[in-house]
């Protein structure tokens, strides 16, 4: 009986521990699934407004390679395994990181283009074109990316689409102050009539002075900006430094309970810190 009940109590041991394998393994496959969708959606369709076109199916799997190798690598390095999941997460979340980059740079380069070309499309309005000719022949005499969102404006206006659509398309793409104006300018002019040409000029003008004082506002923020900056590497710099000058007495802050806790306080304090002054000599809400 002993050996009888040794034998089941070890078959179902086997047959819990392979459930509970087959389960983990559904389960990350559920949850493989669902990352690789909404990562090819969501980076896609930022790369999509980018004008950045990349597979975002082949990104993907670049995304997971890297992110494998890295916790490899930090595990190959002595690292602890929330040190190999921290390398993998920063290597999964660098793709995402990259399309808000591009995005915002290209967001920053389309505010800087839009007041010359306001100026434009007034001049062809005032020589007696229409506004579709207008934002046609602005798109012609532009730059990137300006030129390339207009562009597409106006292929959705051959297809029946009317501007005032296509831009508010634009501006679910691009949620730019600009972009809003422009189209509010035109839907009045459109309804109430009057001259789009001086309002476009008027337009301009002011978005040229908002960005001439946003471009003063940054130049007199960036010693606040350089210091917090400072301020936040000061500390792991400072460790750094001192764990080759005394790795002895730095172990303490690392093989200690007290020591940990001392080290995530400092972490936190430091990061709430940086968080703190950025805030401090940032002007917008």
């Amino acid at each position: 009986m002993n050996d009888a009940a040794r034998i089941a109590t070890d078959l179902a041991i086997f047959a819990a521990a392979v459930a509970s394998a087959l389960l983990m393994l559904r389960a990350l496959r559920v949850g493989i699934a669902r990352h690789r969708s909404r990562f090819t959606i969501e980076v896609g369709a930022g790369l999509a407004d980018a004008f950045v076109f990349v597979s975002a199916e082949r990104l993907w799997r670049l995304t997971i390679g890297a992110a494998t190798v890295a916790a490899v690598a930090a595990v190959l390095a002595g690292m602890s395994l929330p040190g190999a999941l921290a390398a993998a997460a920063g290597a999964g979340l660098a793709p995402r990181l990259a399309m808000r980059l591009l995005r915002d740079r290209r967001r920053t380069r389309l505010r800087e283009q839009f007041p010359d070309a306001l100026m434009l499309m007034a001049a062809s309005l005032r020589a007696g074109q229409g506004l579709a000719q207008a934002v046609a022949a602005t798109a012609d005499q532009t730059d990137a990316p300006v030129s390339q969102e207009l562009d597409l404006l106006m292929r959705a206006a051959r297809l029946g689409t009317p501007i005032e659509d296509g831009l508010a398309a634009l501006a679910a793409r691009h949620p730019l102050e600009e972009v809003m104006l422009l189209r509010a300018a035109i839907g009045v002019s459109s309804r109430a009539g009057g001259g789009l040409a001086e309002a476009l000029d008027g337009l301009a003008g002011v978005l040229r002075s908002t960005l001439a004082v946003e471009a003063k506002v940054e130049a007199l923020t960036a010693q606040g900006r350089l210091q917090a900056a400072v301020m936040a590497a000061l500390p792991p710099g400072l460790a750094f430094l001192l764990m080759q000058v005394d790795p002895d007495a730095m172990r303490v802050l690392f093989d200690t309970t007290t020591g940990r806790a001392a080290s995530a306080a400092v972490a936190v304090l430091d990061l709430l810190g940086y968080l703190w002054i950025r805030r401090i000599v940032r002007i917008d809400p």
